[in-house]
């Protein structure tokens, strides 16, 4: 059975951990040999993996909340799938609840037992039906610990900028550190003119605008295969 975008993105998060190695090489490597994945299922994998590296410190601790099992009891592979499913609830508003159980459920019955996927079923539930109850720790009473959990930070660097810059500061970086970077290419001006090659992806469909500093960058509004549009073909951008 082919594996599916949520069983190759619970792979390489399983990879990062275990080898320490990079997720954007990892992925790269995974793209290049599943030539078979579709755009939608290579941009799923790439949210998941990217948003729960980002995220995992929050993720981790509302699995404290939920679990019964402290998180050094839960294997690496199971606590990646609930960082799957639970990402997918509290971060992901364009996937159905439903739909991010289940599949997260059926992801834990093909790796590991039924004990363990019926453990998943009622976490990922319980999170859904308790998300606005979820207790962090109190900003007023302990901000570095605060900070830390609910903008998934190290302690090390939220101390540090508490130090410098004081509470709100801190946590306007944190919120700039947690934003995805916009998808931005390199117009080839050698081939052809920004305009040129704005009008050029608006016509294959490519929501895009200039950047507002580079004369040469170009912002795309949604991921997307760069590798089936012509004007990549023919060279007219890079990444």
């Amino acid at each position: 059975m082919t594996d599916t975008p949520r069983q190759i993105a619970l792979e390489i998060l399983n990879r990062v951990e275990k080898e320490e190695v990079h997720a954007d090489l990892l992925l790269s490597k995974y793209f290049k040999r599943r030539t078979d994945l579709s755009s939608r299922e290579k941009a799923l994998i790439t949210e998941l993996v990217y948003g729960i590296i980002r995220w995992r410190g929050s993720i981790d601790w509302v699995i404290e909340q939920f679990s019964t099992y402290p998180n050094r009891r839960i294997s690496r592979s199971v606590r990646n799938i609930l960082r799957i499913g639970i990402y997918q609830i509290l971060y992901l508003s364009n996937i159905p609840i439903s739909k991010a159980v289940y599949t997260t459920v059926d992801l834990a019955k093909s790796l590991t037992d039924e004990k363990i996927a019926s453990m998943v079923n009622g976490i990922l539930r319980n999170v859904d039906r308790s998300r606005a109850k979820i207790k962090y720790p109190s900003l007023q009473e302990d901000p570095v610990k605060a900070i830390v959990v609910q903008y998934s930070h190290p302690v090390w660097l939220v101390e540090r900028w508490l130090h410098q810059y004081g509470i709100n500061e801190t946590i306007s970086l944190c919120k700039a550190n947690n934003t995805p970077p916009p998808f931005t290419i390199r117009t080839n001006s050698l081939k052809i003119s920004r305009k040129e090659l704005i009008k050029n992806l608006l016509k294959e469909g490519v929501e895009c605008e200039p950047t507002p500093h580079s004369l040469e960058g170009i912002i795309l509004h949604q991921p997307a295969d760069i590798t089936r549009f012509s004007s990549f073909q023919k060279g007219w951008f890079m990444v």
